[in-house]
């Protein structure tokens, strides 16, 4: 078979299933190289080992199974990462969270962030290795914990990496510059009307933020001060539809504002410690943050 034979057989076989970007995805991890660069050699022959994992990451993919746990792989601000079962998938409405992370980290001359609730790791290794974060993850899962650190090892940056659950796990006197959570946020009434393949592989402890989705925020807001530093900030993930009701759980936090992703919908909220208030993030200045002299 060759890769014109494969892309006819893909296309095939998912039309309706899967959208054009997976079906690229799925054929460029199975031959290992670029879309462009694979159709500019499509009578390449794939190897026998490669088109028994295509017979199988089909059926795979036609029973359901997300394509990110079919083939193991995904990309997330433009970073490649390492996916399994037993870890959320990261999506695309996350890197919203990490482009709004980045850029207050960059604007206030951050220097130390935590992932809070890291999973697979994508945003401790984008703030590691797009910002220059020292960063620290942590997860309360086995199976989170172990592909953050391979996430972090394939893309050759270092992180501090905490198993315990939510900030228990954390020392309250070391805190940081900036703390990023995707929490669970779903409704656990809600998760039942979720696309199927979701509730059938995804981890519900990923998924499920109580009766009205809201428990991890309410925690962050009143345990969240402690483990920030006087001017540190605090970013979170939230649902499309969420975005009044975590607000109003940080009423007095400054600087509190839900932004928007690509589709306009409610995607992050962020506010600043309330414990020490500070001038606005335009007057910020380095200096007046606490990692400005802690050790390297």
């Amino acid at each position: 078979m060759t890769l014109r034979e494969a892309q006819h057989l893909v296309r095939q076989r998912l039309d309706g299933l899967a959208d054009r970007q997976e079906q690229r995805f799925l054929l460029e991890t199975l031959a290992g190289m670029r879309w462009a660069t694979l159709l500019a050699h499509p009578e390449t022959p794939l190897t026998t080992a490669q088109e028994t994992r295509l017979d199988r990451w089909l059926d795979e993919r036609v029973a359901g199974k997300p394509i990110q746990y079919v083939t193991g792989e995904w990309t997330f601000m433009g970073l490649p990462l390492c996916v399994r079962e037993g870890v959320l998938i990261p999506r695309d409405d996350t890197e919203t969270l990490a482009r709004t992370a980045l850029a207050i980290a960059k604007a206030s001359s951050f220097r130390t962030a935590l992932d809070l609730c890291c999973g697979s790791g994508c945003l401790g290794v984008a703030l590691a290795k797009l910002g220059g974060l020292r960063v620290t993850c942590a997860d309360l899962s086995d199976e989170a914990i172990a592909l953050t650190r391979e996430n972090l090892t394939r893309n050759g940056v270092q992180a501090r990496v905490v198993q315990g659950d939510f900030l228990d796990a954390l020392p309250d006197d070391d805190p940081f510059d900036l703390i990023v959570c995707n929490p669970p946020y779903i409704p656990t009434d809600g998760i039942d009307a979720l696309d199927r393949n979701v509730r059938a592989f995804e981890p519900r402890l990923a998924l499920d933020g109580g009766s009205d989705g809201l428990a991890f925020y309410r925690r962050l807001a009143a345990d969240a001060p402690r483990f920030l530093c006087a001017d540190g900030f605090l970013a979170l993930e939230i649902g499309f539809d969420q975005g009044p009701a975590v607000a109003r759980l940080f009423e007095g936090w400054p600087e509190g504002r839900v932004i928007p992703d690509l589709n306009g919908n409610d995607r992050v909220f962020v506010a600043r410690n309330p414990t020490h208030p500070s001038p606005p993030l335009s007057h910020h200045r380095p200096e007046d943050t606490c990692s400005t002299n802690s050790k390297d």
